[in-house]
C-alpha cells in the first residue's frame, strides 16, 4: 500500500469515528478550532554552550644534524689503494725466490690494493651537516562557543502572559490555534 493510500485510510478511519461517537451521545471531539494573531511582549534568544573540535596544522622548523663522509673527488683509485699496491707488490717480491717470484708480487700487489683501499675508508673525513627541515603534524583544537538554539517568546492572550520556545524571532504577533470544547460534568 503506497503513503497516499495510507494517509488516506487514516483519515477515512478518524472522520468515521468522530462522526460515530457524535451520533453515540455527542460526546466526541466536537471542538471548533479558530486562529487568532497573539502579540508579542517578549523575545529573548536562547544560547546554548557546545564544545567544537577541528583539526589544525602546526608547522615549525627544526634544525637536523647528519654525518657527511667525504672521499676523494678523483675519479681514479685512492692514494691509498696506489701506495698499498707498491708497498704489497714490494713485499712480495722481496719475500719469494726464483719462478715464485712474479706469483708472489702479484699477490702481494693484490693484497697490499686491498689493505689501502680499507684504510683510505676508515681515513675519509666526515663532517657533519646542519640543515633547516619543516616539520608539520594535525592536531586537534578543542574549544566551547554558544550557539544560537532559539527564542524564549512571551505573548498575551486573553490577559494571561504565556511563554513559548520557537526556532525563530515570531516578530510583532504570534499566530494561535485556539481549540474551543465543551465540558461534561457526566465523568467523561
Amino acid at each position: 500500500m503506497n503513503l497516499r493510500k495510507s494517509i488516506a485510510a487514516v483519515a477515512l478511519a478518524v472522520a468515521l469515528g468522530t462522526a460515530g461517537a457524535a451520533a453515540a451521545g455527542g460526546r466526541g471531539n466536537d471542538a471548533t478550532a479558530y486562529y487568532v494573531d497573539a502579540p508579542v511582549v517578549g523575545v529573548e534568544p536562547v544560547y546554548q554552550r557546545v564544545t567544537v573540535t577541528t583539526p589544525r596544522e602546526a608547522c615549525w622548523d627544526e634544525q637536523v644534524e647528519r654525518v657527511v663522509r667525504e672521499r676523494g673527488r678523483g675519479r681514479g683509485p685512492s692514494t691509498s689503494t696506489v701506495v698499498g699496491t707498491i708497498l704489497g707488490g714490494a713485499i712480495g717480491n722481496n719475500i719469494a725466490d726464483g719462478r715464485d717470484r712474479a706469483t708472489a708480487r702479484i699477490a702481494g700487489a693484490v693484497l697490499g690494493a686491498a689493505i689501502g683501499r680499507d684504510v683510505g675508508r676508515h681515513g675519509a673525513r666526515t663532517r657533519r651537516v646542519v640543515s633547516t627541515e619543516r616539520r608539520c603534524e594535525v592536531e586537534q583544537v578543542t574549544h566551547t562557543e554558544e550557539r544560537l538554539d532559539g527564542y524564549r517568546v512571551t505573548y498575551l492572550h486573553e490577559g494571561r502572559r504565556l511563554v513559548t520556545h520557537r526556532d525563530t524571532d515570531p516578530g510583532e504577533t504570534i499566530r494561535l490555534r485556539v481549540q474551543v470544547a465543551p465540558i461534561y460534568n457526566d465523568g467523561y
